[in-house]
């Protein structure tokens, strides 16, 4: 009876994006958690009784529109695919056109016609092929399945974050201030945009300073990586390894401690993945966009097209900017309030004006050109500007840091120089009383001097450490990024 089904029945073409999405969940498990499957699977769901349904009335036939959904669903998520495949061809030299795109759709285009012109005249009647689609997707199905209850079995045997046997106590909370932590990804220190960059970021400190705001001038990041970096951070501590950087970022000793001492935390989406959610945030205010899970899964698709328009990543930015508002009229007191900017990080889509870029390539990992990493920097400065004013508005004994997780990568002749670009950070902060932080400190110690001065945390600062140095000169992605080979 079964096996009857599995060759009348096309069950393989509603059951391709789940393979997929499980399968991408699988790959990812230390970043993902299942509530970021689920809108995938409902639209994937509605997508393929859409197109199931449209070729249904074309082919009068079950089985072969069946075969053909399914073949159609699974080059649509291998366009990514063959797109990085010449992609890193063609800067290898061994592909002659740049345009990838447009050759990639030109393929599509063709395959995607004399498919449905063979499929629209065969008599084939497809029980065999439909009966091995069948069974190929499930035996699929049931490997992830398996591998993703394996690996989370595995996960609990390990401990996630030895920081949390830490005990930070708080000895005077006669002050317990709203608490305003935000990150700005990639943004480089001041010496860097005066020295590589050309650019004097005079009246965005002075705003700030305007603002009372103090600077460390010569802060640094312990690691150079965002999960890392921020885990560090947030931990209060160098880690044993950098191995399990997101579980230690997702249960951080920071928002525990300060749940415990009756914060609530409020976490803005920041739309990627390390930072997409917390074991102990209070409430995450959403934003605009596909989710991180939901982009990485795009990026295989068609839809990976988006590189040549930037529109997911300008809806997810300028949702952030209208949603951040949010957080400093939350009537809640004590709060503490996370906002992860993934900014002037590429892609570059804003001009200093905050019009959306146009033609331009939109890669992730694309820093140059050095105008549109400014340029965008320069809107940033704008809408953080106009955020902390709107806080100390509302609050003017709100604690503020502004701060980078790691600055930028450049293209230049040396790895020392590289490295030195790549470790220098902004380091701003508002307190009221004032707090005093040297001028040359690193991000480990960021709230272990926060900490002491609003609650008399006692506890000690550490010495301040380039840790990850030694991984980011030997990291290959920094061989790259070096004029003339390495020094």
């Amino acid at each position: 009876m079964i096996k009857r089904r599995l060759k009348l029945y096309p069950y393989h073409t509603f059951l391709v994006i789940p393979f997929i999405v499980l399968f991408l969940y699988a790959q990812n498990l230390n970043e993902t958690r299942p509530y970021m499957t689920y809108r995938t699977l409902w639209i994937g769901a509605c997508v393929t009784l859409l197109f199931f349904g449209l070729f249904y009335l074309w082919f009068k036939d079950r089985l072969k529109t069946g075969v053909f959904v399914t073949l159609l669903l699974f080059a649509f998520f291998q366009y990514g695919v063959l797109y990085e495949f010449l992609a890193a061809l063609y800067f290898k030299g061994t592909w002659p056109f740049k345009n990838v795109h447009r050759y990639i759709i030109f393929f599509y285009l063709a395959v995607f016609i004399a498919l449905a012109w063979f499929f629209k005249r065969t008599r084939h009647d497809f029980i065999r092929i439909n009966y091995f689609l069948n069974f190929l997707i499930i035996i699929l199905l049931l490997f992830n399945l398996a591998r993703i209850n394996f690996t989370h079995l595995h996960l609990k045997d390990v401990a996630t974050n030895n920081a949390l046997n830490e005990k930070v106590v708080f000895h005077d909370k006669s002050k317990m201030p709203d608490i305003y932590y935000i990150i700005l990804d990639g943004y480089a220190s001041n010496a860097t945009l005066e020295k590589y960059y050309n650019f004097k970021n005079d009246e965005f400190t002075n705003t700030l300073k305007r603002l009372h705001f103090s600077f460390c001038d010569s802060a640094f990041a312990n690691y150079y990586f965002t999960s890392q970096s921020l885990s560090t951070t947030l931990n209060m501590n160098y880690p044993e390894t950098t191995d399990n950087s997101d579980e230690r970022l997702y249960d951080n000793l920071l928002f525990k401690t300060l749940k415990e001492n009756n914060y609530r935390i409020y976490h803005l989406y920041s739309g990627y993945a390390v930072t997409s959610d917390f074991l102990n945030k209070d409430s995450t205010i959403s934003i605009a966009g596909p989710k991180e899970f939901e982009k990485s899964l795009l990026r295989y698709t068609i839809l990976r097209l988006d590189d040549l328009f930037g529109l997911f990543a300008y809806q997810r930015l300028n949702s952030q900017f209208k949603q951040m508002y949010v957080l400093p009229h939350i009537r809640h007191t004590p709060k503490f309030c996370f906002m992860h900017f993934v900014a002037p990080h590429p892609p570059y889509i804003y001009t200093k004006n905050g019009k959306m870029r146009a033609k331009q390539q939109f890669a992730e990992n694309a820093w140059e050109s050095k105008d549109f990493y400014v340029e965008q920097l320069e809107y940033v400065n704008k809408q953080i500007s106009k955020l902390v004013t709107e806080i100390l508005r509302v609050n003017p004994k709100a604690a503020i840091v502004i701060q980078s997780d790691h600055g930028p990568w450049l293209s230049l002749k040396s790895r020392e120089e590289v490295f030195n670009v790549r470790s220098g950070i902004l380091y701003a902060y508002y307190t009221n009383p004032q707090i005093e932080i040297p001028s040359r400190t690193s991000s480990v110690n960021t709230f272990r001097y926060l900490l002491n001065g609003l609650f008399d945390a006692k506890l000690p600062v550490l010495p301040d450490r380039y840790a990850g140095k030694s991984n980011l000169l030997h990291d290959p992605i920094l061989t790259k990024k070096l004029i003339g080979g390495e020094d």
